[in-house]
């Protein structure tokens, strides 16, 4: 969760309100340094210690299984996540599966993080850090992109790395190249710290969800009109002619949620992106 802890105090308000019952959010793994994983907070310290910025996916839609936590037999959930988890959500309600655990319909509301790019945990953190440049990850207490660069810091504050975010690209998600949502525009609100000054972040709020939820926290919020609006809209301009230069089909902001196998096969063919068909199952 980037600066100024809009999130966490976003979804504190909704848990101590009885809005919410639980917040998907991600939480340092036990087992690996600096690794993001998904973790259901339902409680106001549960939510403050998972504060932070991760860089890795969490896969946090698989966590949508809800059995094992003790919630009401129609729970109700905020899940905090990347654009791009945002739009496989909203794809999953607009065609619910009936069968399988996953309780999609249990999500009311979503707040994306503004995110060019997510990276591979092994290749940015493991490879690119610890290995190639040398700093143990144990020695690692806060990390930031912010201003196209990424930052490392020790637990005094002192920055152990100061380096241009394009130079870990290797590191990124392949899909990441072929993403416009920078603004993740399918959430109900979207915060992240381009925009605004250190220490602040920027909220961008989409639909009506969104407007009732945030007017729940404000008030526990200094909130002013964004310092540099033209920041955002200059890195949304980017991050969309990036994508266009290596989306292989039409880019259409308006398109269905779902691409069909066959115009998969017709674009992907031939690449390393060609989907996989396999055989049915046969009992």
């Amino acid at each position: 969760m980037q600066d100024g802890g809009v999130v966490s105090a976003l979804l504190i308000e909704l848990l101590e309100r009885g809005e919410i019952d639980g917040a998907l959010v991600a939480k340092a793994s036990e087992r690996e340094p600096w690794k993001g994983v998904a973790h259901l907070a339902q409680t106001a310290e549960d939510v403050v210690a998972c504060a932070g910025s991760f860089y890795n996916q969490t896969l946090a839609l698989a966590h949508l299984d809800l059995k094992k936590y003790d919630l009401p037999a129609k729970p109700r959930i905020a899940l905090v996540g990347t654009p791009c988890e945002i739009q496989g959500l909203k794809a999953m309600q607009a065609r619910p599966f009936f069968w399988g655990a996953s309780k999609v319909d249990a999500v009311v509301l979503t707040v994306a993080l503004l995110c060019t790019k997510s990276f591979h945990y092994e290749g940015l953190m493991v490879r690119e850090i610890e290995q190639q440049r040398g700093i143990p990850l144990a020695d690692v207490a806060k990390i930031d992109i912010i201003r196209g660069k990424l930052y490392l810091y020790d637990g005094g504050g002192a920055t152990l790395l100061e380096e241009p975010i394009r130079d870990f690209h290797g590191a990124a998600l392949r899909g990441c190249d072929e993403c416009a949502d920078f603004l993740g525009v399918a959430a109900d609100i979207s915060i992240g710290s381009v925009g605004s000054e250190d220490g602040s972040s920027s909220v961008l709020i989409w639909t009506e969800a969104g407007r009732t939820a945030f007017d729940q926290v404000a008030p526990r919020l200094e909130i002013r009109e964004l310092d540099r609006p033209q920041a955002i809209e200059k890195l949304a301009a980017l991050d969309q002619s990036v994508a266009l230069a290596a989306l292989p089909r039409p880019y259409d902001p308006h398109g269905p949620l779902f691409i069909d196998y066959a115009e998969h096969v017709r674009h992907y063919a031939g690449s390393d992106r060609a989907p996989v068909a396999h055989e049915p199952v046969r009992y």
